[in-house]
């Protein structure tokens, strides 16, 4: 009698055919042209063309709790951009909600900040909590970005994470709206968590 073999399931379609990788200058000649707009939700990420969600009311409610609160505990020498792009390598350029920078004198008119300019990442997470916690926790600490947090709104906490490595980040750590976060990239930053998620 024949030994029994164990047949591999089928590919999927999807994985048979190679992917084409946009680059940051390619994505910039598809705004340049017109195919779509800046202000259209979409971004780069390893690559690959990608829509974010719509902006909802809760998700206004927490970008504005950002933009009103965290000026207020931020250093000199920092700036808060708010849903405006970075650029990482030849092939992402995403939007977080909100990225403190190192303050520059041209203001960032010639070029996006890099890896080397971000001292902390913030999303807001409504509908977005797994792609923000795997694909872009993964893309960020790839990029040694120091420091990155979640407001995970349905689950209500803050998820901070640290320790970048070529891996994710080494350090993740939960919050809930009682405690407060202390930032480790940006000195004397250090707010509760119920101001940004009350």
């Amino acid at each position: 009698m024949a030994n029994a073999t164990t047949k591999r399931p089928a590919p999927q379609p999807a994985e048979t055919r190679a992917r084409y990788a946009f680059t940051v200058a390619d994505y910039h000649q598809l705004i340049a042209s017109g195919h779509f707009k800046r202000t259209d939700r979409v971004e780069l990420i390893s690559g690959e063309l990608t829509i974010m969600p719509p902006i909802g009311p809760e998700h206004s409610f927490h970008t504005t709790r950002i933009t009103n609160t965290l000026p207020l505990k931020l250093p000199s020498g920092v700036w808060l951009r708010m849903n405006e792009p970075i650029t990482i390598g030849n092939h992402s350029e995403p939007q977080p909600d909100a990225a403190v920078v190192r303050e520059r004198p041209d203001g960032y008119r010639s070029a996006h900040p890099g890896p080397k300019d971000v001292l902390l990442i913030i999303e807001v997470a409504d509908t977005s909590a797994a792609f923000d916690s795997q694909v872009k926790s993964k893309l960020y600490s790839k990029a040694g970005i120091p420091e990155y947090w979640i407001m995970d709104v349905q689950e209500g906490c803050l998820q901070v994470f640290t320790e970048p490595s070529s891996r994710g980040y080494k350090h993740i750590q939960v919050l809930e709206r009682d405690d407060t976060v202390k930032s480790v990239s940006i000195n004397g930053l250090a707010i509760e968590v119920k101001e940004l998620m009350p």
